[in-house]
C-alpha cells in the first residue's frame, strides 16, 4: 500500500471529475469492514466531457500520480475518462511502473453485461453519457455484442452539470433533466447509466418511465475490489479541488451520498 505525502494510506482511491462517482463507493463499505478509501472529486476538470481528447488523458494521468501516493489501487469511477483510457497505452503504462493496478468503468461494464444478456436480448437501449462518452462508439458496440436490439445514445450534459452542482433535487434541475432526457427515456425499455453521476437521478428516471430497466455498472465494483474485513469503522477521505462546490456543501451531502461510511473526512486537495 502506498503512502501519501502526510503519511496516510488507503485501500482504494476513486477518481471523478465530481461527486458522481459516489455511486461507485458507496457500494463497496461493508460494516465494521475496517475499509480506508480515498475519493477525489476533480472539479477542477469538470465537466471532461467537453474536453479533447488530450485534455482527459492529462487527467488521468494526474489521477495516477495523486493514487500512487496513497494507494495501490485506482478506480478510474468516470465514464468519459475510462472510455479514453481504452485508448491510452501510455496512462496504463504509467499506472504499472506507479505499481498501481488500476480499474475502469469499462471493466465494470463487461461484468454488468456479462450479467444481463438476457435483459438486453433485442430490446431498445439507450447509452446515457457525456457527449464524449455517447460520441464514441465503444459502449453501443459493447451493448450489440451482448445482444441488445436497437441502441440510441443520448447525450445529457446539462443533467450531468445539475448532478455534479448538487442542483439535480431542486424544482429548476429537475426541470432541467426532465426536458434533457424525457423524451428519449419514455421511448425505450433499458437505458446504461454511462456516467457515474446518472444513479443520483433514479428517482427522476422512473418518474419519466416507470417500466424502464436501469443498468448500473458501479454496482459491480465488488467484482475488482478486494472485501476487506480487517475489523473497525469504514473511513473514507473526500478530496475536492476547483471551485464549483464547497467543502460546507460536500458536508451537507455527504452522509446521503455515502451511506455506510462511519468517518468522512472532507479536505481541500491543492497538490
Amino acid at each position: 500500500m502506498a503512502v501519501s505525502n502526510d503519511g496516510e494510506t488507503f485501500d482504494v482511491v476513486f477518481c471523478d471529475t465530481c461527486i458522481g462517482g459516489s455511486t461507485v463507493a458507496a457500494d463497496i463499505a461493508r460494516p465494521d469492514a475496517g475499509l480506508r478509501a480515498f475519493f477525489l472529486a476533480d472539479y477542477a476538470v469538470n465537466p471532461l466531457g467537453t474536453r479533447s481528447d488530450d485534455e482527459v488523458r492529462a487527467a488521468l494521468n494526474r489521477w495516477v500520480d495523486i493514487a500512487a501516493q496513497r494507494s495501490s489501487t485506482l478506480i478510474v469511477a468516470c465514464n468519459t475518462a475510462s472510455v479514453r483510457l481504452e485508448d491510452s497505452p501510455g496512462v496504463r503504462r504509467h499506472a504499472e511502473e506507479r505499481g498501481l493496478r488500476l480499474h475502469s468503468m469499462v471493466d465494470l461494464l463487461d461484468v454488468l453485461l456479462a450479467r444481463n444478456s438476457g435483459v438486453l436480448r433485442d430490446r431498445r437501449v439507450c447509452v446515457m453519457g457525456t457527449e464524449y462518452t455517447v460520441g464514441r462508439s465503444l459502449y453501443r458496440h459493447r451493448l450489440r455484442t451482448a445482444g441488445a436490439g436497437e441502441v440510441v445514445a443520448l447525450g445529457a450534459t446539462r443533467t450531468e452539470r445539475a448532478i455534479a452542482h448538487l442542483q439535480h433535487a431542486t424544482d429548476e434541475g429537475r426541470r432541467i433533466i426532465r426536458d434533457e432526457i424525457g423524451d428519449t427515456l419514455a421511448n425505450v425499455e433499458t437505458v446504461l447509466l454511462a456516467c457515474t453521476c446518472f444513479p443520483l437521478v433514479a428517482e427522476q428516471i422512473a418518474e419519466i418511465n416507470p417500466d424502464i430497466v436501469k443498468l448500473d455498472p458501479g454496482l459491480e465494483i465488488q467484482s475488482v475490489v478486494p472485501e476487506i474485513r480487517r475489523g473497525g469503522p469504514n473511513h473514507l477521505t473526500l478530496a475536492y479541488t476547483g471551485e464549483a462546490v464547497s467543502a460546507e456543501q460536500l458536508e451537507a451531502q455527504a452522509i446521503a451520498l455515502f451511506p455506510g461510511w462511519d468517518e468522512i473526512e472532507i479536505v481541500r486537495l491543492t497538490d
